[in-house]
């Protein structure tokens, strides 16, 4: 019976315990195969939007007067899938600021929230994610695991042919965080990473990031961040 009761409390306090540890980190990525736990910070989004509203636009539109815009800027993606081609992408925006309209409106083409790392440090979260190829011939498990998840496979690295580049929207089934999770949790790739932002500046785990991409400030202010 004393062992009994025991077991019982034993397994009381593990439950409480995975409570308290769920309760503690909302989200998760993955990272040289670990799994890197995330607080989702609800006070702060990144947008992908079609028109290009000023700060005082913006708050009007989405009904938050407190709203602040961190950061803003204009992104342009080389693919090479199939062919080389240049896709202006629509304008990025960082807000400080919640409102409960942004998924109803349809000049927004992405949103997600930013995070609190486990060491404490703030980080955003793109449109992007990364994946890893085991081999050149999984292009097709990509290419079919992509429409079916309604994401947009933007091309590879050219310095690491197996890395490939991959854009979440609205109509995907999930953000860039969860799109990452779920290609990896497949068990058809080698990496799936999403794009995270430090200090508000874009970046990702790809070691060859500083050679292929350039930021540009515009005379408005605003940057243009492309791919060499």
């Amino acid at each position: 019976m004393i062992h009994i009761m025991r077991f019982v409390a034993f397994t009381i306090i593990l439950a409480f315990g995975s409570l308290v540890y769920s309760q503690s980190y909302s989200d998760y990525h993955y990272y040289q195969s670990k799994k890197i736990h995330l607080d989702r910070l609800e006070s702060k989004s990144f947008l992908v939007v079609r028109q290009n509203l000023s700060d005082a636009e913006l708050q009007v539109e989405l009904g938050a007067t407190n709203m602040k815009v961190l950061k803003r800027g204009v992104s342009a993606v080389r693919t090479s899938i199939v062919a080389a081609r240049i896709f202006d992408s629509p304008k990025w925006i960082m807000i400080d600021g919640e409102s409960s309209t942004i998924q109803n409106k349809d000049w927004i083409i992405y949103e997600a929230p930013f995070f609190l790392t486990e060491e404490g440090v703030e980080v955003g979260l793109s449109n992007l994610f990364y994946v890893k190829l085991r081999e050149k011939r999984d292009t097709i498990l990509l290419q079919n695991l992509a429409e079916d998840n309604n994401v947009e496979v933007l091309g590879h690295n050219k310095f690491m042919p197996l890395w490939y580049t991959l854009s979440c929207s609205k109509q995907s089934m999930g953000n860039a965080l969860e799109m990452a999770n779920h290609f990896y949790e497949t068990d058809k790739f080698e990496a799936s990473e999403p794009d995270l932002m430090v200090d508000d500046l874009l970046f990702s785990s790809d070691p060859y990031y500083q050679d292929q991409w350039q930021e540009k400030t515009q005379a408005d202010g605003s940057e243009i961040i492309s791919k060499i």
